[in-house]
């Protein structure tokens, strides 16, 4: 009986992984393997929507940039 509570213990704390925060019990569950076609599609999207962020940051500055030298000029 005590050594079933002491292993239960055991276990418990290996599932609880380092500082309390969980961990799976079976690491092999949340593997990721990318498919034959996965690597390059994701590279393109992820480049077309790094492109699109420069883009809107760049005309949301732009406006930006004019609305407070409209406001400023306006003396």
């Amino acid at each position: 009986m005590r050594c079933q509570r002491l292993e239960q213990r055991l276990s418990t704390r290996h599932r609880m992984g380092l500082f309390g925060f969980g961990k799976t019990k079976n690491p092999e569950e949340h593997r990721y393997y990318l498919l034959p076609g996965q690597g390059r599609g994701a590279r393109r999207k992820h480049r077309q929507q790094l492109v699109a962020a420069w883009v809107v940051g760049v005309v949301a500055s732009g406006l930006m940039g004019l609305a407070l030298w409209f406001l400023n000029s306006r003396h």
